[in-house]
């Protein structure tokens, strides 16, 4: 049984992918599994393999202050939880002054809903 274990540390390779946020573990018994970029899908992880790359992230939205006094002046009117097209007209409002999306727009709302109701 100890003659077993002996290998044990030997069976795997740290070699992290070339991937964004990801690393995998290779395998040396089996090189032939592996994928031209040196890394191959571990069988025991739900995320998908390294040669599937990660999408890059968006940056977080930072409102100018022009975004944020329009949708504090749409708020205060007592629109406090608008419907899909109205969130469409406010986000071609705000763009005049930065990017913006829909769901920046919707999640602001819902931020701002918290706040009051938690004050």
């Amino acid at each position: 049984m100890s003659s077993s274990n002996r290998h044990w540390p030997s069976m795997f390779k740290s070699k992290p992918c070339n991937t964004y946020h990801h690393r995998q573990w290779q395998h040396d018994v089996n090189p032939s599994s592996l994928v031209s970029t040196g890394c191959h899908r571990n069988p025991y992880a739900s995320v998908p393999g390294c040669e599937e790359r990660s999408p890059e992230p968006k940056p977080r939205w930072n409102p100018k202050p022009e975004q944020i006094r329009i949708l504090e002046a749409i708020f205060n009117s007592g629109m406090v939880n608008p419907p899909r097209e109205e969130i469409r007209k406010i986000r071609a409002q705000l763009q005049e002054y930065g990017q913006v999306g829909d769901a920046n727009v919707f999640y602001w709302f819902q931020i701002e809903n918290q706040e009051v109701n938690t004050s």
